[in-house]
């Protein structure tokens, strides 16, 4: 059950105590007579008198019995010595003082179910305090130790416990067993032998003993055992190094025992004793200190030891907590030995010795800290620290997750739960605040009441040594915050001797003034800085407290304002004040100081001041295809064309040739940086084909040598997150993409060097011996070297070669064709092999339908390959064509797509053409983006890959005959996917290159005329002089004209062949108030809500303006996100309001089912950072805490994909009322 039972809210007593008033409930469904106890969790929200705000969670248990008792008492329990027993009291897991009776019944045999009328001994003792019992005049048998007490109510707990008592000087054993085993001491050394003891109550059995070291098998003995007990004691030797196995086994009645005794080297104790000898608990802000402490090595004489000393403030532990562990672990060595006896049919000995591993050096690797998770899941928006996302990037994957929150980034001060008033207004007394302008004096000089050294470490001291007695000495000064400081220590020696000690002291004041102050202000808020005024003098203290803000760069008074208190002895009180943050200045000092004449205290910071005006940066992607113009509506830029937009400029951005963008991933396969057969057939593909371009189009070198002439200074080698800084949401230095643009500008630079036919030839050969050498003598490839040949890869590679000769209709070279028919030979093998093996199915009375993916690949590739089926093969490739018009039902594109091929070169033109009907219902076409399918969008199943199944059905269409139109449209889809993705993949690149280049029209022929028009602009991209790229037909223009950017609307015409596209940005500024909400193919929301509890039910209620928010509320930033087709490197950013606190302040790698994303914590705003997101929806939510009153503006959400810039949104702002949470 997570019923909510009850919720509200109090107040925390003079002694920041509090009670909350319930009445636990059960549940019947679970009530089984006495003892049902169940758990509880509480969840406290606590918002202090400065409205900071802080979550704590417990788990308490309650039931219908009131006293727990149990005690220590062993199973097997050694009488020769007096034995220690605690007898243990408790309500619910709350120890509880009573007194307990006891009393030792005898049993009269080993099920200890049957026991004596008389008690062997009894008596009485207190609870949760150790005692020590002699019963070493107590017979050795089976016994029941009863214990009974009462509550102060009178009601009756008990407890039984069994135990065996025994003495090492027992002849025979305790109970009636075949196997008696205990030991005396097992950790050995020259001093210290090892001792144990079995015995046996079975007459006449033969006991086998076994002693094994890591290196050989020392002993092997039978002890013969008649109802007796043998004592075994090993005297430690050099020759056992880390310790000995000892194996005892007995056989009686077909039944197995054995007992494994492990007796291991006494370690020596390696720890350092270290005790303080200065240490103080209790500090005053910046006083200054000398400590004292002393390190011993186990024999109590000093030690010759280093130390690391740090002390920080223990606030930071909200935020992560982990305590380190600091310890040397000795890795010691045994052999496993055992005697098996789990079946009936066998008994078996095995052992296994000491491995012998080899060494290598390890991998060293930075890697993301991992949050454990809650072991009590929280409802949706109710987490602490919490991240919820849900998406859909296919209709199969429609799920919930939850994310741990890990942030780093701002520090959370210390929580301190102290005493509030019932109101606000009381605990000020009634008085309104006084506003005292004194603008343009100069602040006083800092004294010693106002605190300004706030640093969250005391001191770090790494290398710290001990003098000849053993003793560290080291001084340092406090930091003025008023908070507790945990400190740590870590000591070594030169043999790593370790030692540990930690402390904790707290600096505070008699008289204390706590502000919580913003993480920023925003310009045009209604904001407030409120403070808790802390008295511990024993007296009333009352006085004036007064909030100065200041110019910290002249140090000239922006205002004074001042208040009287009074806080009586041991309370806590709020102090408030407002003002309206306005544009004069980009920082602000803020001075607060509470002095009730006796005592004086105060604090002063720095507050940043974010401006009301945002940069924004709306975008309009523009596609087009060739031959045709189109007029752009440039309506909804410039905040739809506000009046309050300024500084506007436009930028105009356009690709008259992307295709060429396709050919620039071809270097990424040129030279493979695994050694498998895929990757090295696919570099023998690249460099063939980058021959072939070369060859067929002269016009290409020419393009090549005038981008090697600009030395990758221009745009020509930069990549797509590269480029495009200045209309990008975050700069790529702030982003953890930088890597992945330093491989793509590489990538491009390279790609001169590719089409250098010298280099073509020495890659080639390179690549087909790579090849040789990874094929098996059966014509099969492994994957990488050692495996086994995979028809998989074989069937990859022959494909591959097969497309190459369709495109470039040259023989392959005298090695690569020797290949391929070593290959074919394999094929053909398993195709038969396959066919017997059906054959032999069918005789068995099974029934077969369908055909076999990897037969359909054989039979595609005989079609487009022209490969001779052998006569022993014929019987098999008729059967299974015979069964490729089965597949017309199939949901598979890739098959459909395949199996049409196959049945047009087989002649069967009439079935082919029901296959291609059947994939052209199912295409999709959309004006921006061409044609292609609505699904098959999981990127991580082989036979559902996107771009592969697309290029089939390319393929399908075009051998087919008839479908040049819909070729050219799913071309365009194809080219929209590298202008949003970075293609990683090399069987992707390679397949969307072969689909680019395949029969149709040539892509790489056209020039990339493309007119722009906008007011009385023109923009070319052939023109030498306005062209920034040659060969792509690159061009970039930014306008500040006013008839430019006031344009309604921009005409593209393009006036040749093949597809372009660009993009409009518009750049300005505006009031955050006034932006509304823009996007398109990339879209993003938000919306803001506050958690409420309604008929004890929580609730998400939206929030507007006029929703009454108060200072200690949850609110939840809902993200919705929408994209229309799959993007790499997306960024989110989103603001929020002065008004709000993050719940978790840790940045951190997010992951979930497909979808991993960074998050990234700012004082101001938090990004998001995805990798990858595919064609969906998505809702993130997050949560804060409204801090202080006040009118804010909660900020804009931007998304933007840094690969294609184009592709950006924004969210509208909202203003929010905060009130005081008094009621």
């Amino acid at each position: 059950m997570n019923d909510l039972i009850a919720s509200g809210e109090v107040t925390t007593g003079a002694d920041g105590v509090f009670t909350i008033p319930v009445q636990l409930e059960g549940d019947t469904l679970y009530n089984n007579g006495r003892g049902n106890y169940f758990s509880y969790l509480i969840e406290v929200t606590v918002t202090n008198a400065a409205g900071e705000t802080q979550t704590s969670t417990k788990v308490i248990s309650a039931g219908d019995t009131s006293l727990y008792l149990r005690t220590s008492l062993m199973p097997k329990s050694c009488k020769d010595e007096p034995i220690k027993l605690d007898f243990y009291a408790s309500n619910q897991g709350q120890l509880v003082d009573v007194e307990v009776t006891y009393r030792l019944y005898r049993a009269k045999d080993k099920s200890m179910k049957q026991l004596e009328d008389t008690p062997i001994i009894a008596g009485t003792a207190a609870s949760n305090k150790e005692i020590s019992l002699d019963w070493k005049d107590i017979p050795s048998g089976p016994y029941v130790l009863k214990i009974s007490a009462k509550d102060d109510q009178g009601r009756e707990g008990s407890a039984e416990t069994s135990t065996i008592l025994y003495s090492v000087h027992d002849k025979r054993p305790p109970i009636q067993t075949p196997d008696w085993y205990f030991k005396s001491n097992t950790e050995f050394d020259a001093a210290h032998p090892a001792v144990f003891y079995f015995g046996t109550s079975e007459k006449d059995v033969c006991v086998m003993v076994d002693v094994f070291s890591n290196e050989a098998l020392l002993e092997s003995k039978v002890l013969h055992l008649s109802d007796s007990i043998a004592r075994f004691e090993y005297p430690y030797q050099a020759s056992y190094g880390d310790g000995i196995a000892v194996n005892i086994y007995m056989v009686r009645d077909g039944q197995v025992y054995q007992e494994r005794v492990w007796l291991t080297k006494r370690s020596l104790d390696e720890k350092l004793n270290m005790k303080w000898e200065v240490f103080r608990d209790k500090l005053r802000p910046g006083q200054t200190e000398e400590w004292k402490l002393t390190i011993k090595n186990p024999q109590g004489k000093g030690a010759d030891a280093e130390m690391l000393a740090t002390m920080y403030d223990a606030s930071l532990d909200k935020i992560w907590k982990q305590r380190q562990m600091f310890n040397v672990l000795h890795n010691r060595n045994f052999i496993n030995i055992s005697w098996m006896g789990n079946f009936t049919s066998s008994i078996w000995f095995e052992y296994e010795w000491d491995k012998k591993l080899f060494k290598v050096p390890s991998s060293e690797y930075d890697h993301f800290v991992i949050v454990p998770s809650s072991l009590i899941p929280a409802a949706p928006g109710q987490g602490v620290g919490e991240f919820w996302i849900r998406g859909i990037a296919s209709p199969a994957q429609q799920n919930r997750a939850k994310f741990s929150k890990k942030t780093t980034g701002a520090v959370l001060e210390e929580s301190v739960v102290t005493a509030r008033s019932s109101s606000l207004k009381d605990a000020l007394a009634g008085n309104v605040p006084g506003i005292l302008e004194a603008e343009g004096e100069t602040i006083s000089p800092v004294t010693d009441n106002v605190r300004t050294n706030l640093a969250e470490t005391a001191f770090f001291y790494p290398q710290l040594r001990t003098n000849e007695q053993g003793e560290v000495s080291f001084s340092f000064t406090m930091p003025e915050s008023l908070t507790r400081w945990n400190f740590r220590g870590y000591s070594h020696t030169k043999n790593m001797m370790l030692g540990t000690l930690d402390g904790e002291t707290v600096t505070s004041k008699e008289f204390m003034l706590v502000p919580n102050l913003p993480r920023f202000v925003r310009v045009g808020d209604k904001t407030s800085i409120a403070a808790s005024i802390s008295n511990m003098t024993g007296k009333v203290q009352s006085g004036t407290v007064s909030m100065i803000l200041f110019d910290p760069m002249t140090d000239k008074i922006v205002s004074t304002q001042q208040q009287e208190f009074k806080v009586e002895a041991g309370a806590t009180i709020g102090v408030s004040f407002q003002f309206t943050v306005d544009d004069k200045y980009t920082i602000l000092g803020c001075r607060m100081v509470a002095d009730s004449g006796t005592f004086s205290d105060g604090e002063q910071q720095l507050i940043p001041v974010l401006s009301d005006k945002e940069h924004l940066i709306e975008t309009l992607p523009m596609p087009i295809r060739g031959e045709e113009t189109r007029t752009f509506s440039l309506d909804s830029l410039f905040n739809h064309h506000s009046a309050t937009a300024t500084d506007r400029k436009l930028t105009i951005e356009f690709t008259g040739n992307p295709s060429w963008y396709a050919i620039q991933a071809l270097p990424s396969l040129s030279l493979p940086t695994n050694d498998n057969a895929i990757s090295w057939a696919n570099a023998y593909y690249a460099n063939t084909l980058a021959a072939y371009i070369m060859n067929s189009q002269p016009r290409i070198k020419a393009i090549f040598d005038s981008w090697k002439l600009q030395g990758g200074t221009k745009e020509t080698f930069l990549s797509n997150l590269q480029k495009n800084q200045e209309v990008k949401n975050i700069l790529l230095s702030e982003s953890p993409w930088i890597l992945e643009a330093q491989t793509e500008e590489q990538q491009k630079e390279r790609i001169a060097t590719l089409f250098d036919l010298n280099n073509i030839l020495s890659n080639n050969s390179a690549a087909l011996r790579r090849l040789q050498n990874l094929q098996n003598g059966d014509g099969a490839w492994s994957w990488y070297k050692g495996m086994n040949g995979s028809l998989y890869v074989t069937t990859y590679i022959m494909e591959l070669y097969a497309r190459l000769f369709m495109l470039t209709g040259e023989k392959p070279t005298e090695l690569a064709l020797a290949m391929q028919q070593d290959a074919f030979i394999y094929l053909h093998k398993s195709a038969l092999k396959e066919y017997k093996a059906t054959l032999e199915a069918q005789k068995a009375g099974m029934k077969m339908t369908g055909l076999p993916g990897n037969m359909l690949d054989y039979l595609y590739l005989i079609a487009i390959s022209g490969e001779k089926v052998p006569d022993a093969n014929k019987a098999a490739y008729d059967y299974f064509l015979s069964r490729v018009g089965g597949l017309l039902s199939s949901s598979s594109m890739k098959m459909k797509a395949l199996a049409a091929v196959v049945l047009d070169k087989a002649g069967r033109k009439k079935e082919a053409q029901e296959f291609i009907a059947s994939l052209k219902e199912h295409l999709t076409k959309t004006d921006g983006q061409g044609m292609s399918f609505a699904f098959n969008e999981n990127p991580f199943d082989w036979g559902g890959m996107k771009i592969q199944t697309h290029v089939d059905v390319m393929e399908a269409l075009e051998l087919v005959g008839g479908n040049e139109a819909i070729v050219e449209e799913m071309k365009f889809w194809l080219l929209t996917q590298k202008q949003t993705q970075q293609w990683k993949s090399s069987v992707a690149s390679v397949d969307a290159i072969y689909a680019l280049l395949m029969k149709g029209m040539n892509l790489l022929d056209n020039q990339g005329d493309v007119r722009i028009t906008i007011a009385n602009e023109v923009l070319e991209t052939i023109s030498p002089s306005k062209t920034t790229v040659p060969g792509l037909g690159y061009i970039k223009r930014s306008f500040t004209q006013k008839n430019v950017v006031d344009a309604r609307s921009i005409k593209v015409q393009k006036r040749d062949q093949g597809i372009a596209w660009g993009a409009a940005y518009a750049e300005y500024e505006s009031p955050i108030r006034d932006v509304k909400q823009q996007g398109g193919a990339l879209n993003v929301q938000k919306r803001l809500y506050v958690e409420r509890i309604v008929n004890k039910v929580p609730q998400l209620q939206p929030v507007t303006e006029k929703t009454n928010l108060q200072v200690g509320d949850k609110v939840v930033s809902r993200l919705s996100i929408r994209v229309d087709r799959p993007m790499d490197f997306v960024q989110l950013k989103d603001q929020r309001g002065a008004c709000f606190e993050p719940v978790g302040n840790i940045s951190g790698y997010r992951w979930d089912d497909g979808i991993g994303y960074y998050v990234d914590i700012k004082d101001a705003s938090t990004n998001f950072f995805f990798d990858h997101l595919g064609k969906g929806t998505y809702v993130l939510e997050y949560s804060y805490y409204v801090s202080r009153e006040g009118t804010y503006e909660t900020g804009l959400a931007t998304i933007q994909c840094a690969y294609a810039p184009e592709y950006a949104s924004h969210s509208a702002s909202t203003m929010v009322v905060v009130s005081s949470s008094e009621k």
